[in-house]
């Protein structure tokens, strides 16, 4: 039997966190009706790190009004990655009293996750590794690295919380076609 040598140690990277406004309300109430009506139909509701209605990884990915959405902020992610991206996942949250998402991370996002805002008023994104909470508000997106840790505290308000979050994966030149 050979024997194993692990090398353990914290390294650190650049990260950011980018945030910016999407004002078209049409296309943000589109989005915010199809996240309540997938919601409805969804059997993964607080079985994953989201304590609340939960549409599914996979849920909204081809729906005309995400691809809609990807266009919209492409030229603010062309701000914070330079390579070819393509959205993978793509999925809705309906929080209410008491609901919340445990702290975790998307590290095997290869190009960077984001979240959509379509309410406002509620706990906002705990971002441990910066240790700041972005604050909800109507349109409001946020891109971020898989690897930072993230989480949302459970809200005392009465308030229907709405979110949609998505994770980018970097697209290979042996992979576009």
């Amino acid at each position: 039997m050979t024997h194993q040598h692990t090398i353990k140690q914290q390294i650190s990277r650049d990260a950011y966190i980018s945030t910016f406004f999407i004002d078209d309300s049409v296309l943000l109430e589109k989005i915010k009706n199809k996240i309540i009506d997938k919601a409805h139909n969804s059997s993964f509701d607080y079985k994953t790190n989201v304590k609340a209605k939960f549409t599914g990884f996979k849920s909204l990915v081809q729906e005309p009004e995400i691809l809609e959405f990807a266009k919209k902020i492409g030229p603010y992610v062309d701000n914070i990655y330079s390579k070819v991206s393509e959205l993978r996942d793509c999925w809705g949250n309906i929080y209410t009293k008491d609901d919340h998402t445990l702290l975790h991370h998307h590290q095997d996002t290869t190009a960077f996750c984001g979240i959509l805002y379509l309410t406002e008023g509620g706990p906002g994104t705990y971002f441990k590794d910066f240790n700041i909470t972005i604050e909800e508000k109507y349109g409001k997106v946020v891109l971020f690295p898989g690897i930072l840790l993230h989480e949302v505290k459970a809200s005392n308000l009465n308030n229907t919380r709405i979110t949609m979050a998505f994770n980018c994966f970097e697209q290979k030149p042996w992979d576009q076609q």
